[in-house]
């Protein structure tokens, strides 16, 4: 069953930025058609869809967005969404062509993850995290944890994995997941596809989010749908490691498996990002 919901979570990580583009999108047009009667901007913002989540829902995100342990989530895709802007890379940029053999690895993994071939899945996340370390804050954001021997078959070579930063990415978000029940019961009934809303709605209340302030509508569009995109990732992340567990042989590849997930997830959400500050002109 775990396979079964982590699979769902990571559906969900390579479609929100999609998703997040219906509520804010750069995207008009300026003449209809003669013949089309004239279409009322009727989009409404990200701000007015978490009072009206609030209001379903019954959970007060706003209150929720200020417990320690959403603001110290938060800082992960604030870190995220200021690599955007930088110029200078100690170490090399995010290409496209890096993003492809991401993707690829990741194909790779989710056949093997299906087939319940979990070495296979480690063996590819090793692959996977090297090409990571050669992108600036890629992922592993100043963890400083570096990366530790696995020895997950003694009948096969030991593996290079970041272990440790792996293992405090599910201590925090147990602890998220515990805290939010905690606080607020009503969270453990909702639909696994409410809790990743709530959750991000929460993440987003504690971004300041770069070209929010431009004067360009659509270049604050596409600022606020990339961090929309990115908290919502972050949130599927957090579900799916819970959802992994902390004990059994398939830990380690479930935990790589839906670290993965969010690599691609962020990656795709960054390029969709660049091309729409480009599509918004200067």
């Amino acid at each position: 069953m775990k396979k079964l919901n982590l699979k769902l979570l990571a559906t969900l990580l390579t479609v929100v930025f999609l998703t997040s583009l219906t509520i804010n999108s750069c995207k008009r047009e300026e003449n209809p058609p003669a013949n089309d009667p004239p279409v009322e901007n009727n989009e409404k913002s990200y701000e007015d869809y978490i009072k009206e989540l609030v209001a379903t829902t019954g959970i007060d995100i706003y209150q929720l967005s200020d417990l320690k342990e959403v603001q110290k989530l938060a800082g992960k895709s604030q870190n995220l969404m200021r690599m955007i802007v930088e110029t200078s890379h100690s170490k090399g940029a995010f290409t496209e062509e890096k993003l492809e053999q991401l993707e690829l690895l990741y194909g790779e993994m989710e056949v093997a993850y299906a087939n319940g071939n979990e070495y296979e899945v480690l063996r590819l996340f090793e692959i996977f995290c090297a090409i990571c370390k050669t992108i600036d804050n890629f992922i592993f954001v100043d963890n400083g944890y570096g990366f530790q021997t696995l020895i997950f078959d003694p009948d096969k070579e030991p593996l290079e994995l970041p272990m440790n930063y792996l293992l405090e990415e599910w201590t925090n978000s147990s602890n998220l997941i515990y805290v939010i029940e905690e606080n607020y019961p009503l969270f453990s009934s909702l639909q696994e596809e409410t809790k990743i809303e709530v959750i991000a709605a929460a993440l987003y209340l504690n971004l300041q989010i770069s070209g929010s302030k431009a004067p360009s509508d659509c270049k604050k569009n596409a600022a606020e749908a990339f961090a929309i995109a990115l908290v919502t990732n972050q949130a599927v992340y957090n579900l799916g490691l819970v959802a992994c567990g902390v004990t059994g042989p398939g830990t380690p590849a479930c935990w790589g498996f839906a670290t993965a997930s969010l690599a691609i997830a962020d990656g795709v959400a960054y390029w969709q990002y660049k091309r729409a500050l480009k599509k918004c002109g200067n």
